[in-house]
């Protein structure tokens, strides 16, 4: 933010009646007003973003899209994003020569030219040229020698021309600290080892640090490698503080623990102060999710009526016992039209959306519901289904799994029906499982298979001895395909 010239001419501007505004600093400029700079950045990015998303494509049609907000240690905002580019490249599908060609197509570490590109060529010597210092040093120890290395890879091979390498014994070796593999090494002459990445649209534009990376490979392993790293919790002690104090504990007692929240714990910024006060979002994500609610019906929490609903109910029917508010799984579902009666509870949340006012119209997919005023209209792009996970190893949970199942996947009216005339919704489920064989249950089922695949995979593959890896440099460093055995058996049961 030091260097965007036109949020510094703003700060002078806003904050003209201060004695001596001109006279300060940058810095002292940003610190003085961090809610006009907090604000700068967000427009900033949402004009970015819009970029992004734009008919331009500046790197590639993004069909989703998750990003979030995270302070630096001196409390400067940066974003994390994740985005899902339509019909690209994947190893393992695709070759790499085809790989190669889209990553070099968006993403580059050239130092341009000073004479032909001076801005271009200043942006990148300013933001994208790594100095290595006391952050990212770390001591490694070799047989009996100590060395000093980056951890974010710096200074980087030289290449003559991009290279896609293998992406889990890439994951396991930056985990273990054996080397600082990376899943492809872009081409990079010998005055570019200490550039990071860019794409030289978006530096041109956004004229601040960018870290661009190519996630080129679609197995569910390095799926959750990534969403792991991307929503990473801060911490923050913060809002413990005051709790801290206010305990009934001595006083000697509350000062260690307040010592300890406070060593291990960061302070919030006057940057992150200012967002959460003015209400900025610090994430946000393409692809709205829909929470459902799958636990037994006698455990289920369920929202009460207003109070002057209640009251008029009471007057006109004191005998009635309709006292919660309609929702989802309750009242629209079962009351469904009849047009629907074969639609499971899954796809019902994921398609469908309740509206209090309209008019049905079967050519738009508006249907009214059979007893309950308002209408149900389908949906252009389904929510993401979210809901309780249940074990079904778990003795206590065993019957509420087998219940979820039934509940989520097959058609019902009366949710008394799931359980029928059999003594447990197990034995329910293994009568009708063969009809439950529909394509949300065959996914839903699919999905939680490979992501407890992929767990137990990443976590061999981490711990697995890597010795005979790396003793064959020019299979598992060079070769753009070729895989040692128990990494390339792991990759295909990921893949499939």
């Amino acid at each position: 933010e030091y260097s965007w010239d036109e949020l510094l001419e703003f700060l002078l501007w806003a904050n003209n009646d201060l004695p001596d505004v001109g006279k300060k600093t940058a810095s002292e400029l940003c610190a003085l007003d961090p809610v006009s700079v907090s604000r700068h950045f967000h427009h900033r990015f949402r004009a970015m973003m819009n970029l992004i998303q734009s008919k331009s494509q500046p790197l590639g049609k993004v069909s989703h899209y998750f990003y979030r907000v995270e302070y630096q240690s001196r409390g400067a905002p940066h974003i994390h994003m994740l985005l899902w580019i339509e019909d690209a490249p994947k190893i393992g599908v695709n070759t790499s020569e085809e790989i190669i060609k889209f990553v070099n197509r968006y993403v580059t570490c050239e130092l341009p030219d000073e004479i032909e590109s001076p801005l271009l060529h200043k942006l990148v010597k300013l933001f994208q040229t790594h100095r290595c210092n006391k952050y990212c040093t770390r001591k490694v120890k070799s047989g009996n020698k100590w060395y000093s290395r980056c951890r974010f890879g710096f200074p980087r091979m030289q290449r003559d021309s991009t290279q896609v390498n293998d992406v889990y014994s890439a994951i396991r070796h930056h985990l273990k600290s054996k080397s600082q593999k990376r899943v492809y090494d872009l081409h990079r002459n010998d005055n570019e080892i200490y550039i990071n990445d860019y794409n030289s649209l978006l530096l041109y534009l956004w004229q601040a640090n960018i870290d661009i990376q190519f996630v080129a490979d679609a197995s569910m392993g390095l799926a959750r490698y990534v969403t792991a790293y991307i929503t990473k919790s801060e911490k923050s002690a913060v809002q413990n503080l005051f709790e801290e104090i206010s305990e009934s504990r001595s006083l000697s007692s509350r000062l260690y623990s307040f010592g300890l929240k406070s060593l291990s714990n960061r302070e919030c910024g006057a940057y992150e102060a200012a967002d959460r006060l003015i209400g900025t979002s610090l994430y946000r994500k393409s692809d709205g999710i829909r929470f459902v609610n799958v636990n037994l019906k006698e455990n289920r929490k369920r929202v009460v009526k207003k109070f002057t609903e209640l009251q008029l109910m009471s007057a006109e029917n004191p005998q009635s016992e309709d006292i919660f508010q309609n929702n989802m799984v309750d009242t629209y579902y079962p009351d469904r039209p009849d047009n629907l009666d074969n639609v499971c509870l899954y796809t019902f949340a994921q398609w469908y959306d309740y509206r209090s006012k309209g008019q049905p119209n079967a050519e738009r997919n508006v249907f009214s519901l059979n007893n309950v005023p308002g209408v149900l209209a389908r949906r252009n792009k389904p929510w993401l289904i979210n809901h309780m996970k249940l074990d079904a190893t778990n003795t206590e949970q065993k019957e509420k799994y087998f219940h979820a199942l039934l509940m989520l996947f097959k058609p019902w009216r009366n949710e008394l029906d799931l359980l029928g005339n059999f003594d447990s919704y197990e034995q329910s489920f293994l009568a009708n499982k063969d009809s439950l064989k529909n394509d949300c249950m065959n996914e839903h089922q699919y999905k939680l298979q490979k992501l407890t695949e992929a767990d137990q995979l990443i976590d061999k593959m981490i711990n697995e001895d890597t010795q005979e890896a790396d003793g064959n440099n020019n299979q598992v460093e060079y070769n753009a395909l070729g895989q040692p055995q128990p990494i390339n058996q792991a990759t295909i049961a990921m893949d499939e």
